[in-house]
């Protein structure tokens, strides 16, 4: 869990650096980094891990502390599903729409 942590807290900072760029290729890696880390997140969330702990996990300690926990607090505002069918759809959509405002974000940024 701490080295997915440790992950989101170096792709924030990529996705921070270089906030004005279009679509390039490390725009493209950034956003899908970012999935991922929401992927995780959700996951973790989908098997009923508190917020609070979440919360205390994805505390950098430094500005990057918001945006982490952005996404902690996007993945509670989904309910936690009974059944795996669910769960994985709930995942998967989360991942897609956390890729999805990365990349509006960077690409609208670089207008």
């Amino acid at each position: 869990m701490n080295q997915t942590i440790a992950a989101v807290v170096m792709v924030i900072a990529c996705l921070a650096a270089s906030a004005t760029q279009a679509q390039t290729p490390e725009t493209l890696k950034v956003c899908k980094d970012v999935s991922h880390m929401a992927r995780d997140i959700m996951e973790v969330r989908q098997k009923g891990a508190p917020m609070s702990e979440m919360m205390e996990l994805t505390a950098a300690g430094d500005l990057l502390d918001g945006i982490n926990k952005i996404l902690v607090v996007r993945a509670y505002d989904v309910p936690q599903f009974q059944t795996e069918p669910s769960r994985l759809r709930a995942v998967q959509e989360f991942e897609n729409d956390s890729y999805l405002r990365c990349y509006k974000l960077r690409t609208e940024a670089g207008k």
